[in-house]
């Protein structure tokens, strides 16, 4: 028995879309003739129509096939200033804890929290819920596990060492061109 072949999909750019419906517009044929004239599902063609103002007045490049903002919603809407807490806390080479995180989202992010927990079953499950999101948010940013050395050097001594390395590189080598360095 043969095998019947499913059609290929058709994608149409943004560019494309606002053509045909602009066309369409000039045109004295309704909607299933010129369907079948530019071979356009139907399905497809009421879904353009409906989105016809939007299609239209989109400012997005010709080229892509979206409109534009399929994306993933951020959750947090503080992601930036949670991640600067985040490197602060590094730098100063202390513990970064999912505790700290919670900490700093209560006190500093509180309205966001309580719309947080009034979404869960219950306050407890609440803040595990709160938990495993700032879990996953580190995670995400590429911050793990970490703990930091007893006999770890600070990173003023480290910057002093790099300075003065520095110093002593381009005194011993100033007069070589640099590009031979």
């Amino acid at each position: 028995m043969p095998v019947k072949r499913t059609k290929q999909q058709q994608r149409y750019t943004n560019a494309q879309r606002k053509r045909l419906l602009l066309e369409f517009r000039s045109s004295p044929m309704n909607d299933n003739q010129y369907c079948l004239s530019y071979c356009i599902p139907p399905t497809t063609w009421k879904r353009w129509r409906s989105k016809e103002e939007l299609i239209l007045h989109n400012k997005r490049h010709g080229r892509c096939p979206t409109m534009g903002g399929q994306g993933k919603k951020p959750l947090m809407p503080f992601q930036e200033e949670l991640l600067g807490y985040m490197r602060d806390r590094r730098d100063n080479e202390k513990y970064l804890r999912v505790f700290h995180l919670m900490l700093w989202v209560k006190r500093n992010q509180r309205s966001w929290l309580e719309q947080y927990l009034l979404t869960k079953k219950n306050p407890a499950n609440g803040y595990e819920c709160l938990s495993r999101l700032l879990r996953r948010f580190c995670a995400s940013h590429r911050f793990s596990h970490r703990v930091p050395c007893v006999n770890k050097v600070t990173q003023a001594v480290l910057d002093e060492v790099w300075i003065g390395y520095a110093v002593h590189f381009w005194s011993k080598y100033s007069e070589y061109d640099r590009s031979r360095i």
